[in-house]
């Protein structure tokens, strides 16, 4: 059978893994959600306005390390089919 292995192509391609793309897509919505909660915030304090919701500390703490171990997953899943040196990629 001569049918390529999508795990060569991603190594040979340098393209990120299906995975390692929705950990990086999953960082980048709760950077969305810490950002639109934070200039909220801002925005309601500069207006003397209150806000029905919001994040708060502990919130936008949970948010912060939620979003930074998702980037840290997709690196680490970028990297384990990347076929850099160091890796536990060898057969």
């Amino acid at each position: 059978m001569n049918a390529t292995d999508p795990t060569e192509e991603s190594r040979s391609g340098m393209r990120a893994p299906r995975t390692a793309r929705c950990a990086y897509a999953l960082s980048l919505l709760l950077l969305a959600v810490y950002t639109i909660d934070v200039l909220a915030g801002k925005a309601a304090m500069l207006t003397g306005s209150r806000l029905e919701y919001r994040l708060g500390d502990f919130g936008e703490f949970l948010v912060v390390l939620a979003m930074s171990v998702a980037f840290v997953a997709g690196l680490m899943l970028s990297e384990s089919t990347s076929g850099a040196p160091g890796t536990a990629t060898e057969e």
